[in-house]
């Protein structure tokens, strides 16, 4: 009699763990419901994908955060993550530092690893935040770190990241609401007005504007997007 995992077992035994590995890392970096999936196979799957080079790729798409405190196992998964480094899983926990613990050191700190580590979404949130800061230092990187998304990427590619920043507020318990701590957000050096009440009113944010970065000054690009996000939180 063959039992229906065999098959399966004996493939995963005449592989090279580094490769099924490999494998197991795109798949959770794809989607980490499939990745738990492919735990339930066989013994030596689930083994396998709790390698540390796993844990720093899989992606949080799929996942939320209320989900992920709720249940014991995925805390534990999340902690593993955040342990590891995953650039997601700190741009995550970063959030819910600052907005739900109001701990804004740490959660700018912990947003900052995750552009560090090259996740594109946090270096658009942390220019956010950093442009409504009342320091001009800080001010200013958040001007360059917003310009940089602008124009390494495309401007779909934009709108997207405000379509994820709608969805990943709306999933957070707000505590902190007051993020800008200053009147004035970015001051433009070519005398142009930047009301930003005036600007949200004529603005579809999920327009596609191909050319805004040649028409738009930087001022206009950076309040603008900040106006967007303020509107978010009230």
């Amino acid at each position: 009699m063959e039992f229906p995992n065999a098959k399966k077992t004996n493939i995963v035994h005449s592989l090279p763990t580094e490769i099924i590995i490999e494998i197991l890392s795109r798949v959770g970096a794809a989607s980490a419901p499939d990745l738990f999936a492919c735990r339930l196979t066989c013994k030596a799957i689930n083994k396998m994908s709790h390698d540390e080079k796993i844990y720093k790729k899989i992606s949080f798409e799929h996942l939320y955060m209320h989900s992920l405190r709720n249940d014991e196992n995925k805390s534990k998964f999340f902690d593993l993550c955040l342990q590891y480094k995953n650039p997601e899983a700190l741009l995550r926990y970063g959030m819910v530092q600052y907005f739900t613990y109001v701990l804004l050191d740490e959660g700018l700190k912990t947003i900052d690893l995750a552009h560090a580590k090259g996740n594109v979404f946090a270096t658009y949130l942390l220019g956010l935040l950093l442009i409504c800061n009342v320091d001009e230092e800080r001010k200013k990187r958040g001007v360059s770190l917003l310009l940089s998304v602008f124009h390494q990427h495309p401007i779909d590619e934009v709108v997207q990241l405000r379509g994820t920043l709608r969805d990943m507020m709306v999933s957070l318990w707000l505590n902190n609401n007051i993020v800008c701590e200053s009147d004035e957000l970015v001051k433009c050096d070519q005398g142009h007005l930047h009301a930003y009440d005036n600007i949200v009113d004529k603005w579809d944010y999920f327009a596609w504007r191909p050319d805004d970065l040649k028409n738009l000054c930087d001022a206009y690009l950076c309040n603008r997007e900040a106006a967007f996000f303020l509107r978010l939180l009230h």
